[in-house]
């Protein structure tokens, strides 16, 4: 019975070491996405802000949408909405627009991800726009 607690008690700490390895893998995740977007922003004079808002959707999923906004005008545009597994963190779905649409299996994926979003010439152009409040004026008074 003594080498069976002793089994079990391992199989609960590499158990455990697992998943605190998953959640701080889902961190890093995260901060490498707005580290990134913080550098963009740094570049432009931080003439622009990337925000994060959280909800949750009628799945129960938290979704997590990533805004820019121009920081003279408050003029904002969503950018990026990802969100991780309810309960195994990854896979995590990550997507630009409709232009990029991930579905990111570990801390590497997401890092590829990074690098093809930043790669992207629409984004860096959408970014841009914002931050020179060159973005698409809606006109209000269409008569339809």
């Amino acid at each position: 019975m003594n080498e069976e607690r002793k089994n079990l008690t391992e199989l609960i700490k590499i158990n455990f070491e697992k998943a605190k390895s998953i959640l701080s893998d889902k961190t890093l995740a995260e901060s490498m996405l707005m580290d990134s977007l913080n550098e963009i922003s740094i570049l432009l004079r931080n003439k622009i802000t990337f925000n994060k808002i959280s909800e949750v959707d009628g799945d129960g999923d938290l979704i997590n949408y990533i805004d820019v906004t121009n920081t003279e005008s408050n003029y904002s545009e969503n950018l990026i909405q990802y969100y991780f597994h309810a309960e195994k963190i990854f896979p995590v779905v990550i997507m630009y627009q409709n232009i990029i649409h991930e579905r990111c299996e570990n801390l590497s994926d997401v890092e590829n991800f990074v690098k093809k979003l930043v790669s992207t010439e629409s984004f860096m152009i959408r970014v841009i726009r914002v931050s020179e409040n060159d973005y698409p004026k809606i006109d209000n008074d269409i008569p339809f």
